[in-house]
């Protein structure tokens, strides 16, 4: 019955968003690669169809840092490219065709996720961290469904400061893994305002507008497969 109020709560979210003129989008990837990824279709991209999307959207969108979407002067519509997890083959095939391009963009890192096989180390946070291209966000300690979880803020915000020791910089935005109501719950929205999160996006899968602008602790974002 929950789930069910949840969704229509989604639907009824996106229908009124669609009512509203389009500002931007933020674009969500997870894995990037043309070897097999053991997940679902929505978190893994091949290679050249990811450098094909981000040609095709850079022709009638700029691409701009989480950082300064609300900071947005002009008409032109603009685009944000995020990675959840913080996948090793995304560092490999996806991060240095952005930096060649002079693209920013954003990866949310799961604290436990690190160093394990498959996902960035502690070296490549490094690396990444030094680039002023590149927004480290946080994905949870252990990526679980928030709607299930007793002691929220020591998921969403307790273990962060041990991704900011490797990086040496504050984490300001957040990723809620899932990211459907139904998977998040409204407790943990309103937890993501009260720990002083700038950003808190969801996978609502529509645009930015003036609109869901006012929902910065659960902003959308377009699902890419």
């Amino acid at each position: 019955m929950v789930t069910k109020v949840l969704e229509k709560i989604e639907q009824v979210y996106v229908k009124i968003n669609s009512l509203f003129t389009e500002h931007g989008k933020i674009l969500m990837f997870h894995h990037v690669s043309d070897e097999f990824v053991d997940t679902i279709d929505c978190c893994k991209c091949k290679v050249n169809r990811f450098k094909e999307i981000v040609e095709q959207v850079s022709k009638s969108y700029e691409f701009i840092s989480i950082d300064n979407i609300y900071n947005r002067t002009g008409n032109k519509k603009y685009a944000v490219i995020t990675f959840d997890d913080g996948c090793m083959d995304a560092y490999q095939n996806a991060f240095p065709y952005l930096l060649e391009h002079n693209i920013p963009f954003t990866v949310y890192v799961v604290s436990d996720f690190v160093d394990k096989d498959g996902y960035l180390g502690v070296d490549e946070l490094k690396h990444l961290a030094k680039n002023p291209l590149v927004t480290i966000g946080y994905h949870t300690k252990s990526h679980p469904q928030l709607i299930r979880v007793k002691h929220l803020r020591e998921e969403m915000y307790s273990h962060k400061h041990e991704l900011e020791e490797i990086i040496g910089k504050k984490i300001n935005h957040f990723a809620f893994p899932y990211g459907k109501l139904y998977a998040v719950g409204i407790k943990s929205v309103f937890l993501g305002k009260q720990l002083g999160y700038k950003t808190v996006v969801s996978t609502f899968d529509t645009y930015l507008s003036r609109f869901s602008l006012l929902f910065k602790f659960f902003l959308p974002r377009t699902v890419i497969m």
